[in-house]
């Protein structure tokens, strides 16, 4: 009897963590999500590419962190910088071939930063537009 009301309150609850779930909190996960990426990325391309590469991705990087940080300040207008930075990253990333002989080569962790980076830029692009195609202010 114990586990029937246990399951009945389990799946009868209405405020879940997905009802909580809205663009913005998606769009957030994903801005902090390509922050914490970024310092994996950087370990990765460290000694393989020239110093002048590795540099405006440290810097890309620190501007993503000032943008991270606006939007955990709750400022609308670092939605605009966060979704000019995935732009510049999707377009930067996606026109790479080399990025794509990751798979082929067999270079997992690479091909996985790749996958995952670029599927963060698209959610924090749609979420970004989103957000800011919206009327409220909160």
């Amino acid at each position: 009897m114990v586990y029937l009301i246990v399951f009945e309150r389990l799946f009868n609850y209405r405020e879940t963590i997905f009802t909580k779930l809205n663009s913005k909190t998606i769009t957030n996960v994903a801005i902090y999500a390509t922050i914490a990426l970024g310092p994996v990325l950087l370990l990765q391309v460290y000694g393989i590419v020239h110093a002048y590469l590795f540099y405006s991705l440290l810097t890309g990087w620190i501007i993503y962190l000032i943008a991270g940080a606006g939007v955990a300040l709750n400022k609308k207008k670092f939605y605009i910088l966060a979704s000019l930075l995935s732009i510049l990253v999707l377009v930067l990333s996606l026109t790479q071939p080399e990025h794509y002989l990751f798979f082929s080569q067999g270079k997992v962790y690479a091909a996985l930063t790749f996958l995952a980076g670029d599927l963060l830029q698209v959610i924090v692009l749609v979420g970004s537009f989103i957000i800011l195609a919206s009327k409220k202010d909160d």
